[in-house]
């Protein structure tokens, strides 16, 4: 049943509510936590600096947050009567690599082994899968063709690794972006979960969704989901965290009041996901995710918060804020020379949608 005018009003009636009602809880300054840390008064502007406190008058923006999308969700469901898709059994059937004169490529899934079991098996910590979801934006594909053959050969956790990227670019650039992908790749086992193209926040919702219900994680120990402009510059600590048996999540936390995990990069056992975590509806990815794992992973402190990375400003990514050489995982949108190798007669500088950050330092 599709959305009506009036559905919507009435969610929003509903949101509406629950913020005054906040508002209004007694007569009591209320500090306001934003994701840079700072708490100013919805009464007199007043801040409250410093580390988190237990203060009842403070109330965390990820508590307002989750109450009012979870709230207005249940609301526009019953409303609406959501319910999730199911993949078409057609396209989860795995089909081998398109033939390199192929230019019309059809939705589908698409594999091609270079490595055996024993090959991607770590005595360490078994065996595990990169995830990477990408629509295969400008962006997207010049992180991959300049940064990521370097982010590889790095880092031994990633070349042991068998790769899944689940993606969903326009007809026209489906050709181009399997063979990019099949280039970064090329020593690895890769599979590719080509879909119809979608916008980026649905489609980064979908491909987990999606994952988690067709069970694209299983006979894996691990799993690393990122977006391609997410670079992993150091894996001491996650290969060192991955080996200890009591560990089932490496996070990263996106508030510096409460807890509000990072979902543009996480490492985690796959038994602990649920669908629920990503739901189709509109609700915040953080948000879900850090409430579906609030009882598995959070509250028995079996996940390690990845040190340095967790971002000093509201936007919520890993590194935002920090020194490039500072953060062991940097989700920024620029080319740094030294992990990504553009040839001199290329000019990508028009392809970038941020400026040089200004905590990085200056490239020697």
């Amino acid at each position: 049943m599709k959305n009506t005018k009036y559905h919507k009003f009435i969610a929003a009636v509903a949101v509406f509510a629950l913020s005054a009602t906040f508002l209004l809880l007694d007569d009591e300054p209320i500090y306001f936590a934003d994701g840079a840390g700072d708490h100013r008064s919805l009464r007199t502007g007043e801040e409250n600096e410093g580390e988190p406190t237990d203060d009842p008058t403070i109330i965390d923006q990820t508590s307002i947050d989750e109450t009012m999308a979870t709230s207005a969700r249940e609301l526009e469901d019953r409303l609406i009567g959501a319910q999730p898709e199911t993949t078409d059994d057609n396209i989860l059937a795995i089909h081998e690599w398109p033939a390199a004169e192929m230019s019309n490529i059809a939705e589908g899934t698409y594999s091609i082994s270079r490595l055996n079991t024993t090959q991607t098996n770590n005595d360490n910590y078994g065996r595990v899968l990169l995830y990477v979801t990408s629509h295969m934006s400008r962006q997207h594909k010049m992180f991959l063709k300049y940064c990521w053959p370097n982010i590889l050969a790095r880092s031994a956790l990633l070349q042991e690794a068998d790769v899944a990227v689940y993606l969903n670019p326009g007809e026209g650039e489906r050709k181009e972006a399997m063979d990019i992908l099949n280039n970064t790749f090329a020593d690895q086992n890769l599979k590719v979960y080509l879909r119809a193209k979608a916008e980026k926040q649905a489609g980064a919702k979908t491909a987990m969704y999606e994952a988690i219900t067709s069970d694209f994680f299983s006979g894996y120990d691990w799993v690393i989901r990122l977006n391609p402009d997410v670079i992993i510059r150091d894996d001491s600590f996650l290969m060192q965290s991955m080996a200890d048996p009591s560990v089932l999540a490496l996070l990263i936390n996106c508030s510096r009041r409460g807890t509000k995990v990072h979902t543009d990069f996480f490492v985690i056992k796959p038994d602990v996901l649920s669908a629920k975590a990503f739901p189709l509806t509109g609700e915040n990815a953080e948000l879900s995710f850090t409430r579906s794992i609030q009882e598995s992973v959070l509250d028995n402190g079996s996940h390690r918060w990845i040190p340095d990375t967790s971002p000093k400003s509201s936007r919520c990514r890993a590194g935002e804020g920090r020194d490039f050489y500072q953060s062991p995982i940097v989700h920024e949108h620029y080319l740094h020379p030294e992990i990504c190798s553009v040839p001199k007669d290329i000019d990508v500088s028009s392809e970038l949608t941020d400026a040089w950050p200004p905590a990085w330092s200056l490239p020697a």
